[in-house]
């Protein structure tokens, strides 16, 4: 697999997540399917101070996407070659790993078995995105 193949599904996965924290910043009642069922909800929607996490949690995981698909080699992002870019990776493979760590060890499926894996593939193709040679100095 290509690596910017690679940066596109993980870009993917996270633009998904990014959807579903959205929905939770609106209202959707699956707040107990994130932050390990310990975040307040009222009826399963997240309480206020939630719900703007939530929002800013997408925008996050958006950032998180756009530097994947540089890194991956998306025309659009020269940048994606620099030092700068390869830091950036290498934080967003070290966040998913410890991500991957709550997700795994929450008691609800959906956390574990979805976020979860979602959270290793991302990681994986973060660290092999990281890894490739040839940075250029600065940004």
């Amino acid at each position: 697999m290509s690596r910017t193949t690679a940066a596109v599904i993980a870009a993917t996965l996270l633009t998904a997540v990014a959807a579903f924290q959205v929905a939770l910043a609106l209202g959707a009642p699956w707040g107990d399917a994130v932050l390990g069922g310990r975040a307040a909800t009222a009826d399963g929607v997240l309480t206020g101070g939630y719900r703007v996490a939530a929002g800013l949690q997408s925008l996050v995981l958006l950032s998180m996407a756009a530097v994947l698909l540089a890194r991956g080699g998306v025309r659009w992002a020269a940048w994606g070659a620099t030092r700068i870019a390869g830091t950036l990776t290498w934080v967003i493979a070290g966040f998913m790993i410890l991500n991957t760590v709550g997700n795994l060890t929450s008691d609800h499926w959906f956390e574990r078995w979805v976020l979860g894996v979602v959270t290793v593939l991302v990681a994986l193709v973060a660290i092999r995105l990281a890894r490739q040679p040839g940075d250029r100095s600065a940004a």
